[in-house]
């Protein structure tokens, strides 16, 4: 199991590394910073292999646990934004947040945006690439295909799950982190 996670946190420092990469050929165009949560919905849910990520460094980093504790019985915002948000509108697992949110803020790059969908779909964060007229100026390279990061996922993940798991997501809340939390100890 520990070579899934591996291969996973692998996927995670290259989606980091893209998504600074864009950032740093158009930093005009981000608007991106601490506290921005404009992107962080409610109601997340992640794979198994995502989970245990997240799990794990909760395990072996006492301070990242706290700071998820803290944020259990509170209201951070309101139930129009993440549940991992702190109270400052900040990511409380930002250094191990799962995949969608590395690529959230950079434009992206989608031919599978819908059943009869033909044309790829270019998108970005309303706030990011406001003053850029036409996303399909930009360059090839300054998009993320979510399409194969998602197909990544979904195969990093079945060698993660067991049978009975079979694509169940988890929700992303600090109860569950914290339950899960208590279970591995």
């Amino acid at each position: 199991m520990e070579k899934g996670l591996g291969e996973y946190r692998n996927l995670l420092d290259k989606v980091s590394s893209k998504f600074d990469e864009v950032m740093q050929r158009n930093p005009q165009h981000f608007s991106c910073g601490s506290g921005c949560h404009s992107c962080c919905v409610p109601g997340l849910s992640v794979f198994r292999i995502e989970f245990e990520n997240i799990v794990n460094a909760l395990n072996t980093q006492p301070e990242l646990a706290e700071r998820v504790r803290r944020l259990i019985g509170g209201k951070n915002f309101s139930s129009d934004r993440c549940a991992m948000l702190d109270p400052q509108g900040r990511c409380s697992i930002y250094e191990v947040r799962p995949l969608i949110c590395r690529s959230h803020g950079a434009p992206i790059f989608s031919k599978m945006a819908g059943e009869f969908e033909t044309t790829p779909v270019l998108d970005v964060c309303p706030l990011n690439f406001s003053k850029l007229e036409k996303l399909n100026s930009l360059s090839p390279n300054d998009f993320i295909n979510i399409d194969i990061l998602n197909q990544l996922l979904v195969l990093l993940n079945k060698q993660y799950e067991t049978e009975i798991e079979k694509g169940r997501r988890r929700s992303l809340s600090p109860e569950a982190l914290v339950a899960a939390m208590k279970s591995k100890n």
